[in-house]
């Protein structure tokens, strides 16, 4: 008998507060590097999902290789379709806008840096953060707890992070997290991909180029 899954989208951070630290320019507009507070430890919240301390410090340091190699990217808005597992379980490179670079625990919170990149996404992250639009922070990961939305708190003691992904969140209000943001999705083992895809320094930095290019041509034409 197979082991189930679940998929956890599960806004952590409604209301982010950033600090731009740079600025800089790239060939689809400016880039920003910026720092923030991505969740709070030990505190439930709004779709009664609790993430202790220790399970974030672990789940962190399994990032940390992917962290120093600028490897943990994030997407601007989450998968649309939660069914699919390999896109869930993945960050699409065409649909990444921004890049984590530090990571790390602060007394009850995540807190860490991250750098808009030159993709269409990442330019649209960029427009935002500068002219100071509240971004939501929203937590992507995989569990084989069984865990529900809208009922009691679960608190998740085992977890693999997938992303920190930026979604828009204006407001705290429970009903607009658990309607538009935050779902859960049960999934067998077996349709869990064994090994996620990994591209060296060369190989991304193809793909995006070939994204800008495309998405280049497109306006031009238009």
């Amino acid at each position: 008998m197979s082991k189930s899954m679940y998929v956890i989208r599960s806004v952590v951070n409604p209301a982010m507060d950033y600090t731009i630290l740079a600025d800089s320019k790239g060939s689809l507009g400016p880039k920003v590097t910026a720092e923030t507070i991505f969740q709070k430890c030990d505190v439930a919240n709004a779709n009664g999902h609790k993430f202790p301390r220790k399970t974030l410090s672990l789940a962190i340091e399994k990032l940390k290789d992917d962290i120093d190699n600028r490897h943990f990217l994030g997407e601007l808005d989450h998968p649309e379709d939660i069914s699919d597992v390999n896109r869930i379980a993945t960050v699409s490179l065409k649909n990444s806008s921004h890049v984590i670079t530090e990571l790390h625990l602060d007394g009850a919170y995540v807190v860490g840096k991250f750098e808009t990149i030159d993709t269409p996404n990442g330019a649209i992250l960029s427009s935002l953060l500068r002219d100071k639009i509240k971004v939501g922070v929203s937590i992507r990961a995989i569990t084989d707890q069984n865990i529900t939305y809208g009922g009691d708190t679960d608190t998740i003691t085992d977890f693999n992070l997938i992303a920190y992904d930026a979604v828009h969140n204006p407001a705290y209000s429970d009903a607009y997290v658990n309607s538009i943001m935050a779902s859960v999705f049960k999934i067998n083992e077996d349709q869990v991909p064994s090994k996620l895809i990994t591209l060296s320094d060369d190989e991304l930095k193809d793909i995006i180029s070939t994204t800008i290019l495309a998405t280049l041509k497109k306006v031009h034409k238009n």
